[in-house]
């Protein structure tokens, strides 16, 4: 590791804290990320070296993206379309002028 001087913080403007302040950020972030890295390498060889799988190991499921669950709908529009009410509002219920959200509603019973 090379040694550098330390700033004397004393004589440093706001703006020059906060940049040293922001640099000293990312280089803790990134030192940080390659320590994990590290540490993922090393675990998976010890675990591989033993005749395991991670997933044995530590008792997790790696989820697929088949596996994640689809939103169940909310909200109906005039002509059958359907909304969960998660992401962007859809262009059907923008498009109905003077209608409120709540009148797209689906019925708990009818949802199931």
């Amino acid at each position: 590791m090379v040694a550098t001087k330390t700033p004397n913080i004393d004589k440093l403007s706001l703006s020059q804290l906060e940049a040293l302040n922001r640099e000293t950020q990312d280089r803790i972030k990134s030192l940080r990320e390659e320590a994990r890295f590290k540490l993922r390498d090393k675990v998976v060889q010890m675990v591989t070296e033993e005749g395991f799988t991670l997933e044995e190991v530590l008792g997790v499921k790696k989820l697929k993206k088949s596996d994640k669950r689809a939103s169940q709908p909310k909200y109906r529009g005039p002509e059958g379309q359907e909304w969960s009410g998660n992401g962007r509002c859809p262009a059907w219920m923008k498009d109905e002028k003077g209608q409120r959200r709540e009148e797209f509603l689906i019925s708990t019973n009818e949802n199931k």
